[in-house]
Formats: structure tokens, C-alpha cells, sequence
């Protein structure tokens, strides 16, 4: 949640919102939360599953060495009628030895964790598509995010999802 004043905007509007601030930083943000987690959306937790009415991640899956797993748990972690609104980029993601190792391995072919990366949310780009045809979602993508995935992503879901590994 970084800093937190995304939550300290939505508690101004309404007080009776309940929020999560979700944060791999040690201490938690400027502004207060109802509750902290601190873990990174790459692992979440099994009672997040259907949990959330709305996701907002404005500069977070930047920061993320797996986006794509956080991309999953962040649908998972939708309720039925809720709404994601997240910004990608994978400038940041951790390079150079070993991580450029370990994603040529993971993507053969990629020069390195940025291609390998572009690659993966590509693929998964694919699923979210394919959730959408059969009425899982709704995906509203940036023309940007559509041509290199990195942009803006906005997930409503429609139905309950169950994704398997390769979904």
C-alpha cells in the first residue's frame, strides 16, 4: 500500500469501509489502515480468496519479481462484482545475475528478466481474455498495456474463478 493515502482517501469518503493495506515494507505506510498485512501479492493469503470488493494498485506489480502470480491472486481475491484497477510496468523488476539466469530458463529464448517478463504477461494477457469470452470478467486494457503489457489494467469479475496452473 505504500505510503496508504489511497486508503486514507477512501476512509474520508466513507468511515464505515473496511481497508487492507498490503505492503512488503517492514513498517506500514503514512496513513493509517484498518488492518496491514505485510507479505507480497505473490503470496496471499487463502482467507483473501473472494475477500475484496475493490483492488486499486497504482505503482506496486513494478516492483514484483512474479507480476503474473500477483495478476492470479489479485483475481482471486476479487468477490464476485468487484473491480481491480491496476497500473503494470516491469521496469524494476530485479536483473542481472541470477534473476536473468533463472528467467532464461523459465522463458527460453529471452535475453533477459525484462523480455522473459514481456513474454509472461503476454501469456497471461491470453487468459485474461479467454476468462473474459466466457464471461468470468471483464477486462478494460490501455492501448499501451495492449502492446507491450505495461499500462493500465481494469478487472471487473463477473462469476467466481477458479484458475488452474495453466490458467
Amino acid at each position: 500500500c505504500g505510503m496508504g493515502l489511497a486508503l486514507q482517501d477512501i476512509k474520508a469518503i466513507d468511515r464505515n469501509v473496511e481497508t487492507y493495506g498490503i505492503t512488503c515494507d517492514q513498517e506500514p505506510g503514512m496513513y493509517q489502515a484498518d488492518k496491514f498485512y505485510y507479505l507480497n501479492a505473490e503470496r496471499m493469503p487463502v482467507s483473501f480468496k473472494n475477500k475484496f470488493d475493490i483492488i486499486i494498485s497504482n505503482i506496486s506489480f513494478r516492483y514484483f519479481l512474479f507480476p503474473h502470480i500477483a495478476l492470479k491472486n489479485t483475481i482471486l481475491s476479487l468477490s464476485k462484482g468487484g473491480r481491480a484497477e491496476i497500473s503494470f510496468a516491469f521496469d524494476r523488476i530485479p536483473c542481472g545475475e541470477p534473476y536473468d539466469s533463472y528467467f532464461r530458463k523459465l522463458v527460453p529464448g529471452a535475453e533477459d528478466s525484462y523480455q522473459a517478463m514481456k513474454k509472461i504477461m503476454f501469456e497471461e494477457l491470453a487468459k485474461l481474455k479467454l476468462l473474459q469470452k466466457k464471461g468470468k470478467i471483464k477486462i478494460t486494457i490501455s492501448d499501451m498495456f495492449q502492446k507491450n503489457c505495461q499500462g493500465w489494467l481494469i478487472i471487473d469479475k463477473i462469476e467466481d474463478v477458479e484458475l488452474e496452473d495453466g490458467e
